[in-house]
């Protein structure tokens, strides 16, 4: 028998099988087609939803800690801005607050706060729009239902108010964690008209409130600061394959001073050296061997610090609360150790095994009455990561009473 003649013999015998074998690869294929168009889809929708909310905004700029509401209009007149296909830049606040209607009690979390003036319309081209004045406010559409809120109905705005010193750190302020604001309601806004404009990506609607830039700034002691920055393309430029990143990235860097990443450089008379420091969060790694860089390029020399506030410091029965211990490195602990005793060589002085140094000022040492070679007790809270607080003892040695 040809080898045609089986094939043709076993389709026929078996053509039952066959037929259903043929329907479900048919289903299969139309399943995953269909799932792959309705995927699309969905895609295509979420982003003309997505870009619908941004308005005219491309880029954007942010930080966690507010910054300069100038740095907004270095970046628009700098020489590339325009060059690198860039059109306008529009500062304002954004945070995240819960609201409440004042008089039915119904309340909304998560509600998007914005602070904003006349140059967020201009910024996308709606020149004719109103400002929210004084202390009155938009909100979105979604948010003015879900609180059945009206023009003329007081709202309560529970906003967390900043703080150099970060809440979720040993010393930050817990028992002051916002700051509630009373605004009336102005007007709603439709979706078409901005009411939703946000520049995270979400599927349900946004709830959102447009309070006047300056009121926000003033309550949250923010004064002529903001913590983000909107940036437009000309048209032309957004049809175009070529990416701008690169550009506003250079900008930014020859435009942002050090005030503007929270950084402040300052000028100490004694020593006679430079303080780098950081208005909110310990020095990173990055800052610092950024730092240590400069300094080496200008035959500077570096010494890290490190202050911590230490519940107690006892000698003996006597003790002083709450003082400030700075950590240096050993270096610099030799330098001090020597310029404040001449009898002292070096911390190799001390006996094996006994407690590590530590140099008392004038004022702690009277105070506690502590003398050369005594042990003294530091006591401190070692903050875990969980937010539990743990007291650490330490016992150290005075070394030297520096003159200063």
């Amino acid at each position: 028998m040809r080898s045609a003649q089986l094939v043709r013999q076993s389709l026929q015998y078996h053509w039952r099988t066959n037929l259903a074998v043929v329907f479900g690869v048919a289903t299969a294929v139309a399943v995953l087609a269909g799932a792959l168009l309705v995927g699309e889809s969905v895609r295509a929708s979420l982003r003309d939803l997505f870009l619908r909310r941004l308005g005219n905004t491309t880029h954007v700029i942010s930080a966690p800690e507010f910054f300069r509401e100038q740095l907004a209009g270095d970046l628009q007149s700098h020489k590339q801005f325009a060059a690198n296909g860039f059109q306008a830049a529009c500062p304002l606040i954004e945070l995240e607050a819960a609201v409440s209607h004042a008089t039915s009690g119904r309340r909304a979390a998560g509600v998007r706060v914005y602070g904003i003036d006349e140059r967020f319309w201009r910024f996308h081209g709606r020149d004719g729009s109103s400002v929210p004045q004084n202390r009155e406010v938009f909100v979105s559409d979604s948010l003015a239902r879900e609180l059945e809120g009206r023009s003329g109905d007081s709202l309560l705005i529970r906003i967390e108010k900043p703080s150099v010193i970060p809440v979720e750190s040993l010393h930050g302020r817990k028992e002051d964690l916002g700051r509630t604001l009373r605004l009336t309601i102005s007007s709603t806004l439709a979706a078409d008209a901005l009411g939703e404009f946000s520049v995270q990506p979400q599927q349900t609607p946004v709830r959102a409130v447009f309070v006047p830039l300056r009121l926000l700034q003033k309550e949250l002691g923010q004064e002529d600061r903001v913590n983000m920055i909107l940036i437009s393309q000309s048209p032309n430029q957004r049809n175009s394959s070529a990416s701008p990143d690169d550009g506003l990235n250079k900008i930014l860097k020859e435009t942002a001073t050090l005030e503007d990443y929270g950084i402040k450089l300052r000028m100490l008379e004694q020593p006679q050296s430079l303080s780098l420091e950081r208005s909110s969060t310990f020095i990173d790694d990055a800052l610092a061997n950024t730092g240590s860089t400069v300094a080496n390029r200008l035959s500077m020399q570096t010494a890290p610090l490190l202050s911590y506030l230490a519940n107690g410091i006892s000698f003996g029965e006597r003790s002083i609360p709450y003082s400030l211990v700075t950590a240096i490195d050993e270096g610099t602990f030799e330098k001090l150790i020597r310029e404040n005793d001449k009898t002292l060589a070096s911390r190799s002085d001390l006996a094996p095994g006994s407690a590590p140094p530590i140099i008392l000022n004038e004022w702690a040492a009277r105070d506690l009455g502590a003398s050369r070679g005594g042990a003294v007790s530091l006591e401190y809270y070692h903050w875990h990561e969980d937010g539990r607080l743990e007291e650490a003892p330490r016992r150290r040695r005075p070394r030297a009473r520096p003159r200063w």
